[in-house]
């Protein structure tokens, strides 16, 4: 994988890749625009050719040319390195071949599998276009409201009801219809019959970066016993929990505007759209999870609000959500439509969209929600489900905040609050001692490359993290790059290590280590990163400084300054809404 990442590194001209997304404008040896991954106006987003690295000053996201492939397009470090190799003509090899061949034999599955999906989308999208069978749905369309760019847009489609349109179009096409069993497209009888599992509905593709469809919704369009909407099953390629309806077309307003708007269903997104409000996702089928969370957060934005209906259901069901995301450090608001309008009624109705603007504009903070919400409960109720909360939470700082509040607002003692989440958490750590702080004998590695390197001898399992927070980029001095090549090819690490670094190996790996504690070990790398980006981006600008009375251009070298000057000042003092 290590050789793939630099052949793909040598091959990648950044520059080029990022022009895709983001339009650069040169500016002396460098390139700079807005950054993409949170709302800003100015240039602070720095490019160097040269080092094949980018950089924002202001949100601080940084790596190489996959690194920002995989962020902008929310893939993980391995999914975008496939992806791009695939692109690219590079065949991935491993060094195990039955590793290679089973992976080779999943990824041609999975492939089919996508192949298949794309196939029965532009099959429904073609019907909806067709004046005769598509009539109906059609009228359904135009009844909703939905305009021909969003049906477009969303790639909305039909399937006709008939029992066996498409299972007949796939025999055609020699596509075995076992696969399309496993797809979740085709169901097959007691009598061994097999049947189009979407009949008689209007067809929501549902798709993942970069743009791959993966599973479909079906809504019913005449009333009638069948279950209103029917989705596609767990696949190979589709996790409901892990996916959001609307997240490909959303992300890039999502990333302009700088927060999400999170709604349930698929009618509710497209409407959102279609009122001009583009950063609207969805979830699938089920509750909210960590899975979409973190999909959200780790590449779009960290501020999330949630558009819920006003009835009893609604409000439980942003609770929950409020519950997953407050201990994640995330921003939340709550809108609650009122009751009985839902999105589609509110804002097709007199002075509607002005009504769910001012909606948003007072949305209410999610913490203030969910107290208010635990407040109407019984005492006990209210300090079980507060203990709850509050034991979610493992960064001391957010857990101050955050107990302070509930604390004031519900009426009850912080320091009684501090204590049982103290206990509770002896209580868990009991069975899991904490790590010794250890260090090894100074050598030639910088504190950041050493603490990097004993992460990755400890935690194999998390060498994509270790690439997404661009962690390779601290690796520079030679004896740091030996030995960081050495981890990484895990089958003979211990065979190919000098003496130096066999000491260090057995410190960090061997017998008399301390035992793993995976959750602080990961916090105290997001911690060392996070500090590597900071000493990072003062270098950055006083590279900036020293070459500026090199530059031929001393205006735009003035103007890149100053938007890094306000970026870090909006960083630390941002603006209110409303406000220039």
């Amino acid at each position: 994988m290590q050789d793939i990442r630099r052949v793909l590194t040598e091959r990648l001209d950044i520059v080029t890749l990022i022009q895709r997304y983001v339009p650069l404008r040169q500016n002396g040896s460098r390139w700079v625009a807005p950054c993409p991954f949170h709302q800003e106006t100015k240039p602070s987003f720095y490019v160097d050719p040269v080092k094949g690295r980018y950089y924002c000053f202001g949100c601080h996201a940084s790596g190489d040319a996959i690194g920002f492939y995989a962020q902008i397009n929310g893939l993980d470090y391995k999914e975008a390195l496939r992806t791009l190799a695939q692109e690219l003509g590079i065949r991935l090899v491993r060094q195990n071949p039955e590793e290679e061949r089973r992976e080779k034999q999943e990824r041609l599955h999975k492939q089919a599998l996508l192949n298949l999906a794309a196939y029965a989308a532009k099959l429904f999208a073609q019907t909806l276009h067709k004046a005769q069978p598509s009539a109906p749905c059609r009228q359904y369309i135009a009844k909703r409201g939905l305009s021909d760019e969003i049906c477009a847009r969303f790639g909305l489609g039909w399937a006709i009801d008939t029992w066996d349109a498409l299972v007949t179009k796939l025999e055609q096409e020699n596509i075995p219809l076992s696969l399309a069993i496993e797809a979740g497209l085709v169901g097959k009888s007691k009598n061994d019959r097999y049947y189009d599992r979407f009949r008689g509905r209007l067809i929501f593709p549902i798709s993942t970066f970069p743009d791959q469809v993966i599973a479909f919704g079906g809504r019913i369009i005449e009333e009638c016993d069948a279950p209103k909407y029917i989705n596609s099953p767990e696949t190979p390629i589709y996790h409901k929990g892990k996916h959001l309806y609307g997240l490909v077309q959303a992300a890039q307003a999502i990333r302009v505007k700088g927060y999400v708007l999170l709604t349930e269903g698929y009618m509710d997104v497209l409407t959102l759209h279609q009122f001009g409000h583009t950063n609207a996702v969805g979830v699938l089928g089920t509750a909210l999870t960590p899975d979409q969370i973190q999909l959200l957060t780790k590449s779009f934005t960290s501020q999330i609000v949630l558009l819920f209906d006003g009835d009893p259901p609604g409000r439980k069901a942003a609770l929950r959500a409020c519950q997953m995301i407050l201990p994640e450090g995330i921003s939340c608001r709550v809108v609650l439509l009122p009751d009985p309008e839902d999105i589609d009624s509110l804002l097709r109705g007199e002075n509607g969209q002005k009504h769910f603007d001012d909606l948003l504009r007072n949305a209410e903070d999610g913490l203030d929600f969910f107290a208010k919400t635990l407040s109407t409960k019984a005492p006990r109720d209210i300090v079980a489900e507060t203990h709850a909360f509050l034991e979610k939470i493992h960064d001391p700082e957010l857990f101050s905040l955050l107990s302070r509040r509930l604390a004031t607002t519900l009426g009850l003692s912080e320091a009684l609050l501090r204590d049982h989440a103290a206990h509770a958490r002896a209580l868990h750590n009991q069975t899991q001692p904490a790590p010794r702080i250890f260090r090894p004998k100074p050598s030639k590695l910088s504190v950041f490359e050493r603490e990097i390197l004993m992460f990755a001898a400890r935690h194999p399992e998390h060498l994509d993290l270790l690439f997404d927070q661009g962690a390779q980029h601290a690796i520079q001095s030679d004896a740091a790059k030996s030995f960081w090549e050495k981890i990484l090819d895990r089958e003979h690490t211990e065979e190919r290590l000098t003496t130096q670094e066999k000491k260090l190996w057995d410190t960090w790996q061997g017998a008399l280590s301390p035992p793993v504690d995976d959750e602080r070990e990961v916090e105290a790398l997001l911690d060392l990163m996070n500090r590597f980006k900071q000493k990072e981006q003062k270098e950055l600008m006083l590279e900036t400084i020293r070459t500026n009375s090199d530059s031929s251009d001393f205006a735009s070298d003035l103007e890149f300054l100053s938007a890094v000057a306000a970026t870090v000042k909006m960083r630390d003092h941002p603006l209110t809404e409303g406000e220039t």
